[in-house]
């Protein structure tokens, strides 16, 4: 895996926040609720997220005990927690929708393709050293055009004329391993995975099961077809929506674990891949895609809406 900074830019870009830390942001700024601006024209504007375990809004992180966790409650532990974050806009009471002009660095890629930021809520310590970096970032920043914003619109997912590239050949962030998609030759739009203590029951396929330490949540695009340059198609994109009402000067966009798996028994793998990596035959996929808000027959968005992603306070 490459690493995402140079020696000399490590600690002038970190900025600690969320899940251990933060990463490379623009200055706070006043994003949206408070129509101060810099240079008269732009303003900057910084979009924090963080995760949560449950009702309460206090940051969980690799180090945390997750209590009471799936429709069987149990116990357990993060090991990994990233996710892309692209085509983010700001929007005004008014209805107006502005895109967000991101600043480029190690965490953000901009360009003719699209733009992709990605949220990195593991600091690899403790329980998230597998594939975990210590470098983390938890902001998407840039710049809007001076206002007042009330809501942010975001996709979680990566373009797809960016998902479908050699990892090793990729610019950051699009540069990660552990965000691969081999078998799709793509990314990984949103990689939660829990340690469930006791671990986690699957099936072996002569009969019998086995215990794994690991239940997964990989959700990417699928039924993907190309070379893997970009001209690639997929015909279930997977792409979350979110729409929430928000003021960047005092909120953060929270991913709730609890609510992510609450319909999802962790002790228990039903079928194929340990947990869910998107296919729509395994039975441990529905409950995800309908948290996420998607149609998990047609990959495209779901009458209803997501409803893991949520606003908390700074």
């Amino acid at each position: 895996m490459k690493a995402h900074f140079k020696l000399g830019a490590l600690a002038a870009s970190l900025v600690m926040a969320a899940c251990g830390g933060g990463g490379d942001s623009a200055p706070a700024g006043n994003g949206a609720g408070t129509g101060s601006g810099g240079g008269g024209t732009t303003q900057a504007v910084s979009i924090q997220f963080a995760a949560v375990a449950g009702a309460g809004n206090t940051p969980v992180n690799c180090s945390t005990t997750l209590t009471g966790i799936g429709s069987t409650p149990t116990n357990a532990t993060l090991t990994d927690l990233r996710f892309y974050v692209t085509d983010v806009k700001l929007v005004t009471a008014q209805g107006t929708e502005v895109p967000v002009t991101l600043t480029p660095n190690n965490w953000q890629q901009t360009g003719a393709s699209g733009d992709v930021t990605l949220i990195d809520l593991e600091d690899g310590q403790f329980t998230c050293g597998g594939e975990g970096t210590l470098e983390t970032n938890a902001v998407v920043s840039g710049t809007v055009p001076t206002g007042t914003y009330t809501k942010v619109r975001a996709t979680i997912g990566v373009p797809e004329a960016l998902s479908h590239s050699d990892v090793m050949a990729a610019a950051a962030p699009l540069d990660i391993m552990a965000m691969g998609w081999s078998w799709q030759a793509g990314r990984k739009f949103i990689k939660v995975e829990v340690n469930p203590i006791g671990g986690v029951s699957t099936p072996l396929g002569g009969g019998g099961t086995t215990s794994v330490p690991t239940f997964n949540l990989h959700l990417a695009s699928t039924d993907c077809t190309g070379p893997g340059n970009g001209t690639d198609t997929c015909a279930k994109k997977n792409l979350t929506q979110l729409e929430l009402d928000f003021n960047a000067s005092t909120q953060q966009i929270a991913l709730d674990v609890a609510a992510l798996f609450a319909a999802s028994d962790i002790r228990t793998n039903q079928s194929d891949a340990v947990g869910c990596m998107s296919a729509t035959s395994d039975l441990d996929c529905p409950p995800f895609f309908g948290k996420l808000g998607l149609d998990i027959a047609t990959g495209a968005q779901a009458a209803t809406a997501q409803s893991v992603f949520r606003v908390i306070p700074k």
